[in-house]
C-alpha cells in the first residue's frame, strides 16, 4: 500500500551528529526488548512504545505530527547445541556481539496510515541504513561523559601544521604497511600510520607511534573518527594522552580536507574505552551468589553506566520515601506525556525514572542471564534499568557529575534536590519533604554571652565518635559506636578560638547545633573523614544501627532560652553562603568557622577552591576567629546589579525588586540568586503587585515542623566500599516491607537481593535516609 507520508520532512537520515534513540523510549523504559519493541521516529530520531496503556508512540505524533516510525524490536537467538552463550572473563576490547545473541527485527509504519511500509522505498531505506550504523544513544551519552574528561595541551595549543603530505581519502592507508583502518594523521605533516596493536589482537602495528620517535610529531588525529561538527580523537604521543584539539578545522584545512565533508565509520578512542569498562565481569560476592533474589515493584535495579553507583544508590533510597515516590508517579501521568522535548527534560526524565523502579514491570530475572549462566535453581538477577538519559539531564553544564567519574553520593543528592527546587518555579516542590530550620548558638566561655542565628538545611552532617583501639597495616581499629551516639555529638558543645566582642576576653567560646524544625525526611551524613598530611581520609568507624530502625529525636530541637540570658551584639550583615560548597567542605570534616572563612577568602567560590585555600592556611592563627562584621559587608555588598542578570531571573518569573535583591545578596550569582530567593520566601521586596509572589510560591508546602515526639523510621542507608569518597563502591540498604514483613534490601547496581543483617552497612555506611512516622 502507498504511503503519502513518505516525505523527506517525515523521513530523514541522521548526520554524524545527531541523537538516535534506538533503544528504548525516551518516555518510560519501554525498550527493544519489550513484546511489541519501539517506535523510532525517522524524522527527529525520538523513540515511543508502541500499543499499551501508555502508547507514547502516539503522544509523539500528537506533538510532533511526525507519522513515519521504524519498528525495532529484538529476541534472544535460541541456544545453540544447549551450550551456554560465551561468558566474558577477561578485560579486553572486542567488538559487540549483540548479533551473535539476538535476531532483529525491523519494519516500517505509518501510524496515520495504519499500514506496514516497504523497507526497500528508497528514502526509507537510506534512512534506515543510517539509523542502524548510528552510535546507540546510551553509548553515545556515556562516551560524551568520559570525552568531559579530556582537556588540551600545550602541544595541541601551540601545533603548527606543515602540508608536507596532502591525504588521499578516497584511498586511505598506512605509509609503512597496507592496513586501511585505525589510521592516524599526523597533524604535524599529514602522514597517514597505523595505530598501535590492541590487547586481543587487531588494531594497528604501531607505525604512527614509530613516526612520533623518529621525527618528535606529537599529535595526532584518528582519521576515520573526525565528524562534521568538530570531534575527532586527538592523540599527543608527548604527553602519551587523548587530548582536545580546539584548532582541529584550521588544522585539517592545512591538509585541504574540509572535516564538514567528513562523516565517522571507526570506533572512537573513548567508545572503545567504554566497551573496555562495561564488559569487564566484576563476579559476584558468595554472600550475593547464595542470597534470595527479589523482584518485583520497588525492586527495580539500576546498571551501571561506568562509575554511576553513586547516582543509582541515591535514586534507591529517595525512591524509598512513599510521597517522593508518589509525588514522581503522578507527573509521570499528567507532566511527562505533554513534555515537548523528553530526553532533555528533567521533570521527564526523573518521572521515567520514578515509573521505571516503582511499578515492578522491569523487575524480572534476565533472560540473557539465564543463557550465560550454567543450569541453577538460583535465579539470574535483573538487566537492571539504564538511566543515561536522567544521568545526561542532570549532569548538563556541571562539571563533575556531567562527567564519567565517580562522585560523592550526598553532594549528589544535596545537588539533586537543589536541582529539583530550581525546576519546581510555579509548581509543587517535592525537594521541601528534606527542608528544616537548624539553630546555632555561640556562647563566650567568659562572660556566657550568646548569640543565636538561624539557617535552613536539607540534610545534616553528623560527627562519628572515634575511640581507636588499635592498627592494623597501618589502618586505625576503632571501638563500635551507635547511630544514637552520632546523633548525640552532633548537638554537643563545641569549643573554638574567639574573642568576645562584649567583654574582650580571648578565653574562647562554645558552638553548638539544635534543629528549630523537624523534616518529613533527614538526610544524615556521617563525617567518616579525617585530616591527615593534609589528605582527606576516610576512617572505618564500625556504626551500629537497629534492625527495626526506629529512632526518637525529641532531644535535637532547641532548649528554651536559659532565663536572664545576656546576649551578644548582633553581627550585622551576613552573608549568603554558597550552600553547595559548604556543605561539601563540612562533609570532609573541616570546622563551620574555617569552612566560612575559606568561602569568603575565595570570594564564595567552589569547593574545591575552598579547600586549597583551608589547607594552605591550616597554620594561620586566625583560622577559627569568628568572621568580622567588616568582612561580611565586604563580602555582601557589591554595590551594582547588572541589568541582564536581573533580566535572566525575571525570565523565570521572579518580579524584578525580588531578583535585584537576590543577586546584592549573592555577589550577582544567578544559580544562587535563585536559591535565596526560593529560602527566603518571608522577605519583603519594593513592589507595587502582590500577585508575583503568590503566584511563584502558592504550591510550596512545608513539610517541618517542631511538634513533638519526634518518631522517625530508617529507610535507606547508602554505603560507600572504598578510602575516598571519589573512588571506590556505592551500594544501598533499604527496608522494604514484602508479604506484610519488614526486610532489609540490599540494591547493588542491577542486582537487588534480601539481606540477613546490616552487619555489612556498619563500616559502610556514609548517608542515613530516616523518615518521620509520627504524623
Amino acid at each position: 500500500m502507498t504511503c503519502n507520508h513518505i516525505t523527506e520532512t517525515n523521513v530523514s537520515i541522521p548526520n554524524g551528529y545527531q541523537t538516535v534513540y534506538r533503544e528504548e523510549c525516551v518516555r518510560c523504559f519501554v525498550s527493544q526488548d519489550s513484546e511489541s519493541g519501539i517506535d523510532l521516529c525517522l524524522a527527529c530520531f525520538e523513540s515511543g512504545c508502541g500499543p499499551n496503556e501508555h502508547n507514547h508512540s502516539k503522544t509523539h505524533l500528537d506533538q510532533k505530527q511526525h507519522p513515519i516510525m521504524l519498528n525495532i524490536k529484538r529476541k534472544l537467538k535460541p541456544e545453540t547445541c544447549g551450550e551456554p552463550l560465551r561468558k566474558v572473563t577477561k578485560l579486553e576490547i572486542r567488538e559487540e556481539s549483540e548479533e551473535d545473541i539476538y535476531n532483529w527485527f525491523y519494519q516500517p509504519h505509518c501510524l496515520i496510515c495504519k499500514t506496514d511500509l516497504d523497507i526497500q522505498q528508497p528514502l526509507l531505506s537510506a534512512s534506515f541504513e543510517a539509523v542502524i550504523k548510528a552510535p546507540k544513544a546510551s553509548n553515545k551519552s556515556q562516551v560524551k561523559a568520559w570525552e568531559n574528561e579530556i582537556v588540551p595541551c600545550e602541544h595541541t595549543l601551540c601545533l603548527q601544521p606543515q602540508a608536507d603530505y596532502i591525504p588521499d581519502l578516497k584511498d586511505t592507508k598506512c605509509f609503512g604497511c597496507d592496513l586501511k583502518d585505525n589510521l592516524w594523521m599526523c597533524l604535524h605533516c599529514g602522514i597517514l600510520s597505523c595505530g598501535r596493536k590492541q590487547y586481543g589482537g587487531g588494531g594497528g602495528n604501531g607505525h604512527a607511534i614509530e613516526h612520533f620517535k623518529k621525527f618528535e610529531h606529537a599529535v595526532s588525529a584518528k582519521l576515520k573518527s573526525i565528524t562534521p561538527d568538530g570531534h575527532a580523537d586527538i592523540y599527543c604521543y608527548s604527553c602519551d594522552e587523548e587530548r582536545i584539539d580546539p584548532y582541529i578545522e584550521d588544522h585539517l584545512t592545512t591538509f585541504q580536507i574540509d572535516m564538514k565533508k567528513l562523516n565517522k565509520t571507526e570506533k572512537s578512542l573513548a567508545e572503545m574505552q567504554l566497551e573496555q569498562n562495561l564488559n569487564w565481569d566484576f563476579g559476584t560476592s558468595e554472600e550475593e551468589s547464595g542470597a534470595t533474589r527479589l523482584f518485583g515493584p520497588g525492586l527495580t535495579g539500576l546498571k551501571n553506566l561506568g562509575n554511576s553507583c553513586y547516582l543509582a544508590s541515591t535514586m534507591q533510597a529517595l525512591f524509598s520515601v512513599k510521597e517522593f515516590a508518589d509525588f514522581e508517579l503522578d507527573l509521570f501521568n499528567t507532566c511527562n506525556p505533554s513534555c515537548d522535548r523528553p530526553a532533555s527534560n528533567l521533570q521527564c526524565q526523573l518521572s521515567k525514572l520514578a515509573e521505571g523502579l516503582c511499578s515492578g514491570r522491569f523487575s524480572k530475572p534476565s533472560e540473557l542471564g539465564r543463557q550465560t549462566t550454567d543450569s541453577s535453581s538460583m535465579l539470574p538477577f535483573q538487566d537492571g534499568l539504564r538511566p543515561y538519559m536522567f544521568k545526561d539531564v542532570i549532569g548538563q553544564d556541571h562539571p563533575e557529575f556531567g562527567t564519567a567519574q565517580q562522585q560523592d553520593a550526598y553532594e549528589f543528592l544535596v545537588y539533586l534536590l537543589g536541582i529539583i527546587r530550581k525546576n519546581s518555579i510555579g509548581n509543587r516542590d517535592i525537594s521541601t519533604l528534606f527542608d528544616f530550620e537548624i539553630e546555632q548558638k555561640l556562647l563566650c566561655l567568659s562572660c556566657k554571652r550568646a548569640r543565636y542565628s538561624a539557617f535552613t538545611s536539607q540534610g545534616l552532617t553528623i560527627p562519628v565518635p572515634r575511640r581507636k583501639i588499635g592498627e592494623e597495616n597501618g589502618e586505625g581499629i576503632y571501638e563500635e559506636v551507635t547511630l544514637n551516639e552520632c546523633l548525640d555529638s552532633a548537638i554537643q558543645p563545641d569549643s573554638m578560638d574567639y574573642t568576645c566582642e562584649a567583654c574582650k576576653s580571648k578565653q574562647g567560646a562554645t558552638t553548638q547545633l539544635s534543629l528549630k524544625t523537624f523534616p518529613k525526611v533527614l538526610a544524615l551524613q556521617l563525617n567518616r573523614f579525617d585530616i591527615q598530611a593534609f589528605q582527606v581520609k576516610k576512617l572505618g568507624i564500625p556504626v551500629k544501627v537497629s534492625e527495626e530502625g526506629l529512632y526518637k529525636l525529641d532531644h535535637l530541637l532547641v532548649k528554651s532560652r536559659p532565663e536572664g540570658e545576656e546576649l551578644l551584639p548582633e553581627a550585622g550583615l551576613a552573608i549568603s553562603w554558597n550552600e553547595q560548597a559548604m556543605e561539601q567542605l563540612q562533609a570532609m570534616g573541616f570546622p563551620l568557622i574555617r569552612c566560612q572563612r575559606a568561602m569568603l577568602a575565595t570570594n564564595n567560590a567552589d569547593a574545591e577552591t575552598a579547600m586549597n585555600w583551608l589547607f594552605e592556611h591550616m597554620e594561620d592563627p586566625t583560622i577559627d576567629n569568628p568572621i568580622d562584621i567588616s568582612e561580611l559587608k565586604q563580602a555582601t555588598k557589591s554595590g551594582t546589579v547588572p541589568d541582564d542578570k536581573v533580566q535572566s531571573l525575571c525570565e523565570f518569573g521572579f518580579p524584578e525588586a525580588r531578583a535585584t535583591r537576590a543577586l546584592l545578596e549573592t555577589n550577582n550569582d544567578v544559580e544562587r540568586a535563585v536559591d535565596w530567593i526560593l529560602n527566603h520566601p518571608d522577605e519583603t521586596f519594593e513592589e507595587t503587585t502582590s500577585e508575583a509572589r503568590g503566584s511563584m510560591e502558592a504550591e510550596k508546602v512545608k513539610y517541618d515542623t517542631n511538634s513533638l515526639p519526634a518518631n522517625y523510621q530508617l529507610k535507606a542507608i547508602i554505603s560507600h566500599k572504598g578510602g575516598s569518597a571519589h573512588a571506590g563502591h556505592y551500594v544501598a540498604f533499604i527496608r522494604k516491607e514484602i508479604e506484610g514483613q519488614g526486610v532489609w534490601a540490599l540494591y547493588n547496581d542491577e542486582k537487588v537481593l534480601k539481606v540477613s543483617s546490616l552487619e555489612e552497612a556498619k563500616a559502610t555506611g556514609y548517608v542515613y535516609i530516616l523518615e518521620r512516622i509520627d504524623n
